[in-house]
């Protein structure tokens, strides 16, 4: 069978779904299918014992249609994210509902809205399950568990439904959402479903209220308890010592006091309102401090497509994130380079004065892992062939060797998460953190 048909059924009902939630509750579900089920089968049966079943379902699920409250009006929503999250960490967000109206509000419901789980035609036709190969002729071509194995890719974080009891007329009410960061990535929020319940809780009347934000998510960190990042930093330390240290950088660091004019002092250092008061010239005199550098090299491909170094590359993520907070808080200047095809390389420079590692924390949300070919060259690595900073390279495919072949010489720390972990060589090695779900077992 045809899985194009398969994937505009599922479409169908996806998008059915979603509107149902919108319009009913659980209960009411319940209601209606005990009233057609008693109904048919009290037909079927001649039994007038069900009737009496249909009878008291189908009115309570008529009354409350007909007395069921009007759309929520008068009511305003604004939402304030942190600009990132953590995967798996529990956070909030803020909710500020704004009740224009001249009376009170009782008994809402807000449903957050965020793109939806629903594959991409393109990604559902090409990207298989893992093991998919392994099911029955009917599942393969039914093709539900590929669908199911989609939508698990594409949940991101968790909302639940909020319940507010009261709120005033021409007041507003403060509210921390809950928020679960599933998996790292970026979700589009486009805004709240405000829903009222009808008399006897079996329908809903709702009211859509836009937003139009963005939520990052970051991998998931190593815990504060592994030892990783005193072994960065120990490893960084060893990685500079020796000759390494002649080409050391020096910036000015912070103002130390005034000093007397020697001749051969830069005019630019001198205090001229100090020597317009004492008639003496004088000038700053500032700190000298090292400026501690370093290259972060990853490499966002493998050697072969296996489905197992997904979730490695994810645990690979984990430490590379742990590791640039580590390199943020002692104040280096790190240059991040990765892949951005098989042949060519990308830069971008992160420095805790400027405060721009959040555009590399950024980064790390949306970065994608592709197979290792035969086009991968590492030849581009050589552009970065006169930076004698240590070079820490992020793996999970054993390419050490050929970036030692490109840059001789160059002090390597070596990290790598998986079996390549514990290969001899490799510095720091990355525990396996994340337990994303890659396989769809419903038996």
């Amino acid at each position: 069978m045809r899985p194009e048909l398969f994937y505009r059924i599922y479409l169908r009902f996806a998008r059915r779904s979603r509107s149902l939630r919108l319009k009913m509750p659980p209960f009411g579900m319940f209601t209606i299918g005990v009233c057609i089920v008693s109904g048919l089968a009290g037909l079927n049966i001649f039994s007038s014992e069900l009737y009496r079943i249909f009878t008291l379902s189908f009115s309570l699920l008529l009354i409350s249609y007909i007395f069921r409250k009007k759309p929520v009006t008068g009511v305003s929503v604004k939402v304030f994210f942190d600009k990132q999250y953590i995967a798996e960490e529990r956070s909030n967000f803020g909710v500020r509902i704004y009740n224009d109206n001249p009376f009170d509000l009782y008994g809402l419901e807000l449903i957050p809205v965020t793109e939806p789980l629903i594959p991409d035609k393109k990604d559902f036709l090409e990207i298989k399950e893992p093991g998919e190969e392994k099911r029955n002729i009917w599942d393969r071509n039914v093709y539900y568990f590929r669908w199911q194995w989609h939508q698990f890719r594409k949940h991101k974080a968790e909302f639940d439904p909020v319940k507010i009891d009261f709120i005033r007329k021409n007041s507003f009410l403060d509210i921390n959402y809950p928020i679960l960061p599933v998996r790292r990535g970026k979700i589009r929020f486009e805004g709240f479903y405000v829903l009222n319940r009808s008399v006897g809780g079996l329908f809903y009347s709702s009211a859509y209220y836009a937003s139009g934000d963005n939520i990052i998510i970051l991998p998931k960190k190593i815990p504060e308890k592994h030892r990783l990042r005193d072994r960065v930093l120990l490893e960084n330390e060893l990685a500079v010592r020796g000759k390494i240290n002649i080409s050391q950088k020096h910036k000015v660091g912070d103002f130390i006091g005034l000093r007397e004019y020697v001749p051969g002092d830069p005019y630019r250092n001198i205090h001229w309102k100090t020597w317009a008061k004492t008639g003496k010239p004088a000038v700053v005199e500032k700190g000298v401090e090292k400026i501690r550098e370093i290259t972060v090299l990853l490499i966002n491909n493998g050697t072969d497509t296996d489905d197992e170094l997904s979730v490695v590359f994810e645990d690979l993520l984990s430490g590379l994130f742990t590791i640039l907070t580590v390199l943020e808080e002692n104040d280096f200047i790190t240059q991040f380079i990765y892949f951005d095809s098989p042949e060519s390389i990308k830069v971008m420079t992160a420095d805790s004065d400027k405060g721009n590692y959040s555009v590399l924390y950024n980064f790390l949300s949306d970065v994608r892992y592709f197979p290792f070919s035969e086009k991968t060259s590492f030849a581009p690595l050589k552009k970065i062939s006169g930076n004698r900073s240590p070079l820490m390279v992020f793996s999970v495919a054993d390419v050490f060797e050929n970036i030692e072949r490109i840059l001789p010489g160059r002090p390597l720390i070596k990290a790598a998460a998986g079996t390549l972990s514990s290969k001899k060589g490799v510095k720091i090695a990355i525990p396996a953190v994340n337990t994303v779900i890659e396989e769809i077992n419903l038996t």
